[in-house]
């Protein structure tokens, strides 16, 4: 069955049924928040002092509100951090319930899932958020703002910002997303998403409620939702791909092992052009150089625990090795790492020759949509999808192989 989904409200207050004709459907996801139900003639006078401070944290360690769907279902609820170097791997999540505003014990017992997400575009907007982690927590001491430490398998972000937060089914009329409202606060940090039926924490969008700021529906605060990290230890390289943009199909990496065998078989964007992505354990704060084999090193890019690094040259038919010198983060530095791999265009196969079973398997591929991470070295035009001019560019290359 297909719901109503809401993004914005204009009002102070989340109580949307008016906004709804809701008919024998099963009721959309809605916000409500615990003060504007029990009304704030009823609130408590309560603050404490701050939280023993954690790595990564926003709010002032009191809840003065507290957010739930209006008619139940599951809630998700993260907050925005910028990666500090030399504290990249997460390792615990700390989260506290309801409000001693408006304490509801019926809180206690009820499972959550709490999550850890990478910002792929770097832009501190979870729209496109990669979920990295997750691990099981239940609720107690709910409306006393103690926060639940949760630990989690160590998560080294390798993108400039991250989400933490987490998923909780619950029921109308209960408000488990504890929300801090004392200045200062942070905008544009705290995001929420819900589903009357079944939270979505792949893909945040596609939720009845799909992700946006809080601030889009009136209120101004953030959720009481902290990380760990453990110190940092020696800079490491963890993988390196070589990515390229398909069209509205978007990006994608072709792993390239340390042992060199690698293929990149995907045509450099008509201009020869190639795109090296090392991702290391840690935040890189600066690299002092870089080189390629074939060709020239046209620019070095820094994306927090990666470095990118464009290459413009004829190199199909060859190997090439491409090397990043003096590699600087807040947890130590390398000298330099390389990786090799060989260009063969239209070697969708990487056996290291284009001949007929390469063509085969892109003729098979032709006029399926868009590509997707099954069979997107078989557009090797990188248009996004695969159709003709793949099989002639594949169909012109046979016979070429790597030495």
């Amino acid at each position: 069955m297909n719901h109503p989904t809401l993004q914005k409200v204009a009002t102070l207050t989340m109580a949307l049924a008016a906004s709804f004709a809701l008919g024998a459907q099963a009721r959309p996801s809605m916000l409500s928040s615990a003060a504007q139900t029990h009304g704030s003639a009823n609130a408590k006078s309560f603050h404490q002092l701050l939280f023993p401070a954690s790595t990564y944290m926003i709010d002032d360690g009191t809840a003065e509100d507290a957010i739930g769907l209006t008619f139940g279902g599951d809630v998700i609820a993260l907050n925005e951090f910028a990666v500090i170097p030399g504290a990249e791997t997460i390792t615990t999540v700390s989260i506290a319930w309801g409000t001693p505003v408006f304490p509801d014990p019926t809180l206690n017992g009820l499972s959550y899932t709490v999550c850890i997400w990478s910002d792929p575009n770097g832009d501190g907007n979870p729209n496109d958020a990669v979920l990295l982690a997750t691990a099981p927590g239940t609720i107690s001491s709910q409306g006393t703002n103690t926060f639940l430490t949760t630990d989690v398998a160590d998560t080294t972000i390798t993108t400039a910002n991250f989400f933490v937060g987490f998923l909780v089914t619950h029921a109308g009329g209960q408000f488990p997303s504890a929300f801090d409202q004392t200045a200062p606060t942070f905008s544009n940090r705290s995001y929420i998403a819900g589903d009357s039926v079944s939270g979505d924490i792949m893909n945040l969008n596609n939720n009845e409620l799909p992700v946006a700021p809080i601030e889009s529906f009136g209120l101004v605060g953030n959720w009481l939702i902290r990380a760990d990290a453990a110190p940092a230890g020696p800079l490491e390289l963890l993988s390196v791909a070589s990515r390229k943009h398909h069209g509205e199909a978007g990006d994608f990496d072709i792993d390239l092992p340390s042992d060199g065998s690698g293929i990149e078989c995907r045509q450099g964007d008509g201009s020869n052009r190639e795109k090296i992505r090392f991702t290391f354990n840690q935040t890189v704060t600066s690299v002092d150089s870089s080189s390629t084999s074939c060709g020239s090193v046209q620019r070095t890019t820094i994306d927090g625990g990666a470095v990118e690094v464009e290459t413009l040259g004829n190199c199909n038919g060859s190997e090439v090795t491409v090397t990043l010198n003096g590699i600087h983060s807040g947890g130590g530095d390398l000298d330099s790492v390389a990786v090799t791999f060989g260009v063969l265009i239209g070697d969708v196969n990487a056996d290291g020759v284009v001949n007929n079973a390469d063509l085969a398997e892109v003729r098979a591929n032709v006029g399926r949509g868009l590509v997707t991470e099954p069979n997107f070295r078989d557009d090797v035009t990188v248009s996004g999808r695969i159709n003709h001019a793949d099989s002639t560019l594949v169909r012109a290359s046979r016979g070429t192989s790597l030495p």
